[in-house]
């Protein structure tokens, strides 16, 4: 549990955070993994920023055959070049989304 900002209602809400994975092929959508993210307090030397959960505990251990394509698809509001180059370095592909609201929308 944790304070968290929410930028569509622009104040702060109370919930918990989750980096996610999830499985798409043709249709179809598997939830992978789920871990949660624990903001930093100082009282535990194994603090993980959300990017680093993803590559470190998502990302890198995926194994694919080498005929798959596997695009890492990631909300363009949580860019990371760090993050980036690693998934290149694997050889998957990166797909940047905006989920931006619009005032008028909200």
């Amino acid at each position: 549990m944790g304070k968290f900002y929410d930028h569509s209602k622009e104040t702060y809400i109370w919930g918990n955070n989750f980096v996610t994975s999830v499985v798409q092929s043709k249709g179809l959508f598997i939830p992978h993994k789920a871990k949660m993210y624990i903001k930093n307090n100082d009282e535990s030397g194994d603090f993980k920023t959300k990017m680093e959960i993803a590559f470190e505990e998502i990302i890198k251990p995926l194994v694919v055959p080498k005929s798959i394509a596997l695009y890492i698809v990631f909300d363009s509001w949580r860019f990371s070049s760090d993050l980036f180059s690693n998934c290149l370095k694997l050889g998957h592909n990166m797909y940047a989304k905006s989920n931006q609201i619009r005032k008028s929308e909200k």
